[in-house]
């Protein structure tokens, strides 16, 4: 056999299920309490894991082996424990998420397939069966058997397996199969003994439902309690939308205006008439890396959440879509940072900059402005955006006639950039990412006649009432970006804010709104992936946009949740909105002041591909 590794399969799985009784798994060769080689295991964690799957509790097994780091293990207990947590995954039916976890252990130490044991081997044959890689199952399934001669006792689990696989492929596809592995005697003898029974029964292939795992009770047997049974749960009921947010700390104001919105959401979804059962469940993410991904193991083994909302704070992030990501739970972060690496199932709807340059440059397009000058201070924020800026601006054709850099907090260096900028006459906008005095000093040591032809563009800081309050004279004319504007004359937002007012006693800001955007498009994927039998991923691609209270918004291939705010334009006293866009997704139901969340538009984007799996077979 030769050595190949394919491409993570990226096709969504199922939701889990669970055993009916507590029994061994059909490719568990390996005894509880002890690793691969037979020897007593003395990990605490491990241990309560292989209580709790005896038990059939899947869930908190695969909790307990994930507590544990592997890095901090011998090569032996690593191997154990990473099979240990894909036979979590596969028993849960999620057998791409069980193939990347065990394939990862093997690949990060360069181990080739020759160095794969037996056990490993026939839980392969199981993974890859499960995503219907034929080639792949049998590949695993006949290295399982060679290895098995060495221990006779070992041949029964690699048989049973077999005959329950090559039971559930049709008759066409069988016939290809006995063709392609004439070769292996092996593999070829038990595809003809399957042929031969099915000749003699008169039947063709086993039926199973689609979402039923091939070692599962066949639709048309009717005892429900065959060892190995899957009892697939029943889909129909409340939706869990966990949230990971700072409920204490210096941030925890953020966390409880976050919650707020969130909770709103599921009023509004709850008291709908298309609308149906669904709760919140929040948990402290602290300040450490520890605290979060502590609550979010307990989002996953305790509260059982459809979807975490969260982190809101980027440093958080890692740790929380970690878990998110082992256990195949759709995850939302919050996280603005430029380093955030969206994946499957793992979405990201954070106040970016390449957001606030994006949906800037939006409205200067339809202002019909073409030539720029970026000034920006040289600190770590300000060449960020300043990068943006170019090269979003050079994607749109437009021109950038002069940049200029400065020492942030060097009002000598500003007043001389307007100069110059103001005696070169070329731009007609000046983008300047820096806080709200800096661009107050820069736009007033222009002159009048200099300030009617020049816009002064700036960032999501700039939406701050208190401190505008102290510059309006100097930014008079000012555009800039701002996630939520509340006092917006659009009906979904000033009924927002009316709903919310009359529930907490304040106005609403920015996360809270982001909040309520996040749980009701969370809740619309949701939905219509049950509904349809899809997963999160396809169903959230499928939503063209969703017109919420902090922009339009729509999903991107990279996880990014992609948005265009608004922009306002300062006009003395007044905030004001842009022309009104699209049909918002919301409507209002008498006088109530209840928000009722509509269905965002839905188009149909086709499916994702799926790919094989990470460590495999070629013959």
């Amino acid at each position: 056999m030769g050595k190949s590794l394919l491409g993570y399969p990226d096709k969504e799985e199922r939701q889990p299920g669970k055993f009916q009784s507590a029994r061994k798994l059909p490719w568990e060769s390996w005894n509880s309490e002890q690793d691969l080689q037979g020897n007593p295991l003395a990990e605490p964690a491990i241990l309560r894991g292989d209580n709790y799957a005896q038990n059939g509790d899947y869930r908190r097994a695969l909790t307990e082996y994930q507590s544990v780091k592997p890095a901090q293990l011998p090569s032996a207990l690593a191997e154990t424990l990473s099979l240990r947590i894909g036979s979590m995954y596969l028993a849960l039916d999620q057998a791409q998420a069980a193939l990347k976890v065990t394939s990862d252990y093997y690949k990060t130490r360069r181990l080739s397939v020759e160095q794969v044991d037996f056990a490993p081997s026939l839980f392969f044959g199981f993974a890859y069966g499960r995503i219907q890689n034929a080639e792949q199952s049998l590949a695993w399934f006949s290295r399982a058997r060679l290895m098995a001669q060495a221990d006779r006792a070992r041949a029964p689990f690699v048989d049973s397996g077999l005959r329950m696989y090559l039971g559930s492929i049709p008759d066409d596809r069988l016939i290809g199969l006995e063709t392609a592995w004439s070769s292996d005697s092996y593999i070829n003898t038990q595809i003809a003994q399957e042929r031969g029974r099915r000749l003699r029964s008169g039947g063709q292939s086993t039926t199973y439902a689609a979402n039923r795992p091939f070692w599962s009770s066949p639709l048309d047997t009717p005892q429900a309690n065959t060892p190995g049974a899957l009892i697939v749960p029943d889909s129909s009921g409340p939706l869990v939308i966990g949230a990971v947010l700072p409920l204490t700390g210096k941030y925890a104001a953020f966390g409880q205006s976050m919650q707020h919105g969130i909770d709103l959401a599921l009023d509004a979804y709850s008291s709908a008439p298309t609308g149906g059962e669904a709760r919140a469940a929040v948990r402290d993410s602290g300040a450490t890396a520890d605290q979060a991904r502590a609550a979010t193991i307990e989002l996953v083994a305790s509260e059982h959440a459809s979807i975490i909302l969260g982190p809101l704070l980027s440093e958080l992030n890692a740790p929380v879509s970690e878990i998110a990501s082992q256990n195949q739970i759709p995850l939302i972060s919050f996280s603005k940072s430029s380093s955030f690496q969206g994946s499957f199932n793992i979405f990201r709807l954070g106040p970016t900059v390449e957001s606030q340059v994006r949906s800037l440059l939006d409205e200067c397009e339809r202002l019909g402005l073409k030539r720029y000058a970026i000034v920006y201070p040289t600190d770590d924020n300000g060449r960020e955006f300043a990068d943006s800026f170019r090269h979003r601006a050079a994607l749109r054709s437009l021109q950038i006639s002069s940049e200029s850099p400065y020492t942030k907090g060097d009002s000598n260096a500003l007043l001389a950039i307007a100069q110059q900028i103001e005696a070169a006459g070329e731009v007609e906008a000046v983008f300047l990412p820096d806080g709200i005095p800096a661009a107050a000093h820069f736009y007033s040591s222009l002159s009048s006649a200099a300030r009617a032809k020049i816009k002064l563009l700036g960032t999501a800081s700039w939406d701050n009432q208190g401190e505008l309050a102290n510059s309006r004279t100097a930014l008079d004319g000012a555009i800039f970006v701002s996630p939520f504007f509340s006092a917006s004359p659009k009906p979904v937002i000033s009924q927002f804010v009316k709903a919310y007012q009359a529930k907490y006693g304040k106005t609403p800001d920015f996360l809270a709104a982001q909040g309520f955007d996040a749980a009701t498009m969370a809740l619309s994927a949701l939905v219509r992936g049950r509904g349809q039998g899809n997963g999160f991923s396809q169903a959230i691609f499928e939503i063209e946009r969703y017109d919420g209270l902090t922009g339009s918004i729509h999903a991107v291939q990279d996880g990014e949740l992609e948005r265009t705010f608004s922009v306002v334009q300062l006009n003395g006293e007044s905030l004001v909105s842009p022309p009104a866009a699209a049909v918002p997704s919301f409507s209002v139901s008498g006088d109530s002041g209840i928000i009722r969340s509509g269905i965002p538009p839905i188009v149909d984007k086709g499916t994702a591909n799926s790919n094989s799996g990470d460590f495999a077979l070629q013959r």
